[in-house]
């Protein structure tokens, strides 16, 4: 082991000598690097090594590697590259190549490889480590695409990419990310050819047009006429007939380039769309959203001599009949849902009254038809309440989208959020519609629970959001001692029966906590009711953490703080959690540092290190320390 480790070292002498003699490090300098490298080498000789050994080498000697480089620059030395910066870049290829060997799978070892091979100019290097590892990782699109890019962007070798990309197919013909970026990368090769042969054409005339047109190869033609790129939308349309999502790809990728065969792609993907995916709800906004682009507009409508304003009407206009189409030949809510969100994109650019209007027309025309879905209604409902729509009517509503999903707490959260913004005449509705939303989400199965991911609707709510709004809006309506005798009613109900053990017992935690931090509202006997409830309940299941951390917490506020009241908090606190959470004990050392009693932090350390569990207790000593210092530093 030692006669292999001394060879290893031995090999940089040459180096050594070099940096020594220009001056990059001096003899010191050099003695901890031989000191440094021998350890690791020491670690590389062990039977069970590790990818951490090898890979905190590598960084050892790569921050080594960018030292030199800032050595060279302030002593303006720029010589013995091939005896000092070859030496360390051949050091750090080495120890990658054995630990590329020993963990061939791991795919960021190799980007890494070839991220310091870009960073030190080793081309030929990079083209080599893609091609190895393309030999192992051959199912795995992300390094085909990484490898065509690099042989396109940075190679200059767009033939090779192409190939690539061909070879990928082949592999992993089923993968939407290779079909788009071969789509991209053609599209982007017309663009360097335009532009080629726009700089050939730019100054002599008939000269320069003969040059072009010997340059430009039989391919070129058929690159700058499109048909390469439309062959690969044709092919992936045949290997992926059902996959319309893959076709809408294709046109995000084409609004991207200003090509002038942007508008014939489109119009080529736009007919295998009407032709193919005629009954699909994304064809329709797929076509829709043609007419953002300018010049498909200009191309497909007749707006010369209209203003911006008509233009964007005529424009408007367009778009409602193509979706009016959709919602006529499909019928379902997913098609409704493209519609209204079409048009709520356009309301956020735009904030238009006649956008608006026609958004409400929809959603009620949705709502008609049984097609809105829950977020949307919950849009819809937040819409109206802005628009100040009829009171009534919202009612109305709200009481037939609570009887639909009654499962959900989104849309009963923004329907209960809306009406208590509304004055106090629905109050008697109001307190029914709280206690029959609570009652239905209390005893739902979680397997119940609808949820969608919406981009235009209210954040996910769940029963404890409901909870908490209906203890907002009853806390300036109902009296204290009526909202304390609802929440402990409940409180009691759902700690002793419920369908949902786990869900009644979280409730019963969170409804614990709350009663005695309601308590408050009394100006006078706030604490006096909250020290009731908590000897009454403090005891009772479920016990949980945050109703003594709420009671430490009120008893710290008062004006006048009685260490005696928190001592009896915190010993409750550490007899029901001083064996799980370490952090209960340090809270309560931390009360007695504060209050300077020596004796009592002992015992509780003591305490604490007899009663919590291993784990806890090791994590509990280092932070005692910490504490303990912070202390000393203080005084």
């Amino acid at each position: 082991m030692a006669e292999i480790v001394e060879f290893r070292v031995e090999q940089g002498v040459q180096f050594f000598d070099e940096v020594v003699k220009n001056g990059i490090f001096d003899d010191e300098e050099v003695k901890q690097i031989i000191k440094k490298r021998k350890q690791f080498e020491y670690k590389l000789q062990r039977r069970q090594k590790n990818k951490l050994m090898y890979l905190k080498y590598i960084a050892y000697e790569h921050s080594l590697f960018k030292l030199i480089r800032r050595r060279r620059e302030r002593l303006r030395f720029f010589g013995s590259y091939q005896e000092i910066d070859y030496t360390v870049s051949k050091k750090i290829k080495w120890l990658y190549k054995k630990v590329i060997a020993r963990y061939p799978n791991d795919v960021d070892l190799w980007f890494s490889y070839i991220k310091f091979c870009k960073d030190v100019n080793l081309s030929e290097e990079v083209g080599e480590v893609y091609s190895r590892m393309l030999q192992l990782h051959s199912s795995n699109d992300s390094v085909w695409i990484a490898a065509a890019k690099w042989h396109f962007e940075e190679n200059n070798s767009p033939d090779v990419a192409r190939e690539l990309l061909l070879r990928a197919l082949r592999h992993v013909p089923e993968s939407k990310s290779l079909w788009t970026e071969y789509f991209r990368m053609e599209l982007m090769y017309i663009s360097l050819v335009e532009k080629r042969m726009s700089v050939l054409e730019g100054s002599d005339g008939k000269a320069k047009k003969q040059r072009v047109s010997s340059s430009t190869s039989e391919t070129d033609d058929k690159v700058l006429e499109g048909k390469i790129a439309m062959a690969v939308v044709d092919n992936a349309v045949k290997n992926r007939p059902s996959d319309v999502e893959l076709l809408l790809s294709f046109v995000k990728v084409l609004d991207d380039f200003d090509s002038h065969l942007r508008l014939r792609m489109k119009n080529h993907i736009c007919n295998i769309l009407t032709n193919n995916f005629k009954d699909r709800e994304e064809t329709y906004d797929a076509l829709a959203r043609l007419y953002f682009d300018k010049a498909w507009l200009k191309k497909n409508v007749e707006s010369e001599h209209l203003s911006n304003v008509e233009k964007k009407k005529l424009r408007n206009d367009k778009m409602k009949e193509i979706f009016e189409e959709g919602i006529s030949v499909i019928k379902t809510e997913k098609m409704w849902s493209f519609y209204i969100k079409f048009h709520l994109q356009l309301l956020s650019e735009t904030n238009d009254c006649e956008i608006l209007n026609h958004i409400l027309s929809l959603m009620e025309r949705a709502w008609n038809d049984n097609l809105l879905s829950f977020n949307l209604f919950n849009e819809w409902m937040l819409l109206l309440n802005e628009k100040e729509e009829n009171s009534k009517v919202l009612v109305d509503l709200i009481q037939k989208a609570t009887q639909k999903w009654s499962s959900n707490a989104t849309v009963w959260y923004t329907c209960l959020s809306v009406l208590t913004g509304k004055d106090s005449s629905f109050r008697l509705e109001l307190k029914k519609l709280f206690e029959r939303a609570i009652k239905r989400l209390e005893n739902i199965e979680e397997s119940e629970e609808e949820s969608e991911a919406d981009s235009y609707t209210v954040t996910s709510k769940t029963v404890f959001d409901v909870w908490n709004l209906y203890l907002d809006w009853a806390s300036t309506t109902l009296s204290s001692a009526e909202l304390l005798r609802s929440i402990e009613k409940s409180y009691l109900s759902n700690s002793a029966t419920g369908n949902n053990l786990r869900r009644n017992r979280e409730i019963a935690a969170f409804l614990k906590t709350k009663l005695i931090e309601k308590c408050m509202q009394y100006s006078d006997k706030g604490i006096s009711r909250a020290r009731f409830f908590y000897e009454k309940y403090k005891d009772v299941h479920p016990v949980n953490q945050s109703f003594f951390e709420k009671m430490l917490q009120l008893e710290n506020e008062e004006s006048t703080v009685h260490r005696s009241r928190v001592r009896k908090v915190f010993d409750d606190f550490v007899e029901h959690f001083g064996s799980l959470d370490h952090q209960v004990w340090l809270n309560y050392i931390e009360f007695e540092l504060k209050n300077q009693k020596a004796d009592k932090v002992s015992n509780l350390y003591f305490s604490a290190c007899k009663n919590l569990t291993a784990e806890e207790c090791e994590k509990f000593m280092v932070a005692y320390s910490l504490l303990r210092i912070e202390n000393v530093d203080s005084d």
